[in-house]
């Protein structure tokens, strides 16, 4: 999300580091006899059908009433900001008080945040960022008894152990999806752009997996990657776009990680005359998919809707509050294109409609 989502969307989203020069990623010889288009295609036919929504038939959600829950934020990018008013919509009816702290993604201002939940007696948080950075914050909520959930995280990164919620995504599976639909667009002879957090555990991971399977696939591809910090985005976005095209001037594809970076990246490109070019999001940012829609976006690797990533977090957190056991599997996603994304978003995620509705019948 990301960013977040971001997103948003989604999104551990600390910025950090002094952004790399661009590098091409190395493309081992392949002797294997793979039919790449064929074998992308079916991995992109399969991943642009919906996933099935999770919602419990059972829950202990009612001893929460009037507990106080926070959410703090990594970024005010507008995809967190939706998830964010989702989760507090959701605590309301579930008849809890929720607000949220939207930091800078500096660890100092998380740190801040959660501090400021465990001094106004936070029964619950949820955090955004990387656990490793924030793990004195961590301490102090769990000697202060608040129950503790981690959103957006890499499905990879390991929880310390007073982290009991935790709603992941597969970063790596999501950027092995990005390659498959490159390699199936372009009949597995393309050029790729890639502008990435290193820093940042799922941006690097998206990457990766986006470049593993090329590398997998296609070794005669070309990949290319530049490095940014969400500090100096507004320079290191152009920077990066630049030095790839100049490099690779028939790039035509480019994944910008998160869909909050689509727009920067999409400027960038005008700003070097680079047309023709594909950019990929990643988070499910409605906006975004209206991107799609209109062509201006290629593909979204979208997360769950944002009112039902709310809800969910909720019932996350909600859970680890009513000392039961939280699921812990990664989100599920899906890949949105000019084939499936509809006339609107309406027309999208049907499975999680009234998704709200379904988590109160099982919270009451």
């Amino acid at each position: 999300m990301g960013v977040a989502f971001a997103a948003a969307v989604a999104f551990s989203l600390v910025a950090c580091g002094t952004p790399a020069s661009p590098s091409v990623s190395p493309q081992p010889s392949s002797d294997a006899a793979t039919d790449c288009v064929s074998v992308a295609t079916a991995a992109v036919d399969a991943a642009r059908k919906e996933a099935p929504p999770y919602f419990p038939t059972d829950s202990k959600m009612s001893s929460n009433a009037g507990k106080s829950v926070w959410f703090i934020a990594n970024s005010s990018f507008e995809i967190v900001q939706k998830t964010a008013g989702a989760f507090e919509d959701a605590a309301k009816a579930a008849g809890m008080t929720a607000k949220t702290y939207f930091s800078n993604g500096s660890v100092a201002d998380e740190t801040a945040g959660i501090q400021q939940a465990i001094n106004q007696k936070a029964d619950g948080i949820v955090v955004m960022g990387d656990p490793a950075q924030l793990s004195n914050a961590i301490k102090e909520a769990a000697d202060a008894n608040v129950s503790l959930a981690w959103f957006s995280q890499d499905v990879s990164v390991p929880l310390p152990a007073a982290v009991k919620g935790s709603i992941p995504a597969d970063w790596k599976a999501d950027g092995k999806l990005i390659a498959d639909w490159i390699l199936a667009d372009s009949g597995c002879d393309a050029k790729v752009g890639i502008i990435r957090a290193a820093t940042i555990t799922s941006s690097a991971n998206e990457a990766k997996g986006v470049m593993d399977r090329i590398a997998e696939l296609c070794p005669k591809c070309v990949v290319q990657t530049a490095d940014i910090a969400f500090a100096t985005l507004s320079a290191d976005i152009p920077n990066g776009v630049r030095t790839i095209m100049t490099k690779e001037p028939d790039t035509k594809y480019m994944v910008s990680g998160y869909d909050s970076l689509v727009p920067l990246v999409s400027a960038a490109l005008s700003q070097a005359g680079s047309t023709g070019v594909k950019v990929i999001g990643h988070d499910g940012s409605p906006e975004n998919l209206n991107m799609v829609r209109d062509g201006r976006q290629a593909i979204d690797i979208a997360l769950p809707p944002v009112a039902y990533l709310g809800q969910y977090i909720l019932d996350n957190l909600g859970t680890v509050m009513a000392g039961g056991t939280p699921r812990t599997d990664p989100l599920p996603s899906m890949l949105i294109d000019s084939e499936n994304v509809g006339a609107s978003n309406d027309d999208l995620f049907g499975s999680y409609s009234d998704s709200l509705a379904k988590f109160e019948k099982a919270w009451r």
